[in-house]
C-alpha cells in the first residue's frame, strides 16, 4: 500500500503516513471511515485519509468566511512539475501583465495563480492578473475569471515554499466545518519579492471558493 494519502501533490508510503497520523484524530461518529471526505474535492484539494481518522488543522490555524467578488482576469496556462512551477509562474505572470498593458486595461490587486494537481503529481495552472473590465486573447494569453459567491480565505507569511502546508492546513480546516469546495483555491501574491528581498515577510492570500 504506497498511496495510502496524496496531498498536494506528494503520495506519502504507508509508514510515512502512520508517522504523520499523530496529527489525526479519531473519527466518533457515522462517518465513513474511508476515503473521507474524497467526494467533496477537486482534483488539487483532495486527501486519502488513513482509515478512522480525519484530519484536524494545527493550533493557530486562522480562516475566515468573505463574500468574493467575482472578477475578470487574462491568464495563461501550463502544466508542470512542482520544481518547475516557480519558472513557469514567472513566465506567466510577465505575459498577462504584458497582454493587459497593451490593452489598456486597468490591472486590480495583486497576481495570481490557481492550480490543481493530477495523480502524477503534475500541476495545471493558469496564473495571470486580475482586471477592472473584461480583456481577450492576447498570444498566448486569455480571458479568464475568478468566481464570486462565498469563500474561504487565510493569509500564509513566509516562503512560497510553505503554500503547500499552509494549503493543507486550509483544507482540514474546511473539512472540519464540512465546507465543500466549488472549484479549485487560487494564490494572490500581495507581495512583491523584487521590492521585498527577504522571504520571512512574503505574503500570499489563499483563496478557497466554496458551495454553500
Amino acid at each position: 500500500m504506497t498511496r495510502e494519502l496524496f496531498e498536494d501533490g506528494l503520495v506519502m508510503t504507508e509508514q510515512e503516513l502512520r508517522t504523520r497520523a499523530r496529527a489525526y484524530e479519531p473519527v466518533t461518529d457515522d462517518r465513513p471511515r474511508t476515503e473521507f471526505p474524497r467526494r467533496r474535492f477537486q482534483d488539487g484539494e483532495r486527501f486519502w485519509y488513513l482509515p478512522g481518522f480525519v484530519p484536524r488543522p494545527p493550533p493557530g490555524f486562522r480562516a475566515e468566511i468573505v463574500q468574493a467578488t467575482a472578477v475578470p482576469t487574462l491568464v495563461q496556462r501550463f502544466e508542470s512539475t512542482p520544481e518547475e512551477f516557480g519558472r513557469h509562474l514567472a513566465t506567466a505572470l510577465s505575459a498577462a501583465h504584458a497582454a493587459a498593458t497593451a490593452q489598456g486595461l486597468e490591472i486590480v490587486g495583486a497576481p495570481f495563480a490557481r492550480y490543481t494537481v493530477d495523480d502524477g503529481g503534475v500541476l495545471r495552472s493558469e496564473a495571470g492578473v486580475k482586471l477592472g473590465e473584461p480583456g481577450v486573447a492576447h498570444g498566448e494569453v486569455l480571458p479568464s475569471s475568478l468566481p464570486g459567491g462565498r469563500a474561504a480565505v487565510t493569509l500564509h507569511t513566509g516562503p512560497y515554499g510553505g503554500l503547500a502546508a499552509t494549503r493543507g492546513q486550509m483544507t482540514a480546516w474546511l473539512a472540519e466545518r464540512d465546507y465543500p469546495l466549488s472549484g479549485p483555491m487560487w494564490e494572490s501574491y500581495i507581495t512583491d519579492p523584487g521590492a521585498q528581498p527577504d522571504p520571512t515577510t512574503w505574503q500570499t492570500r489563499i483563496v478557497a471558493p466554496l458551495e454553500r
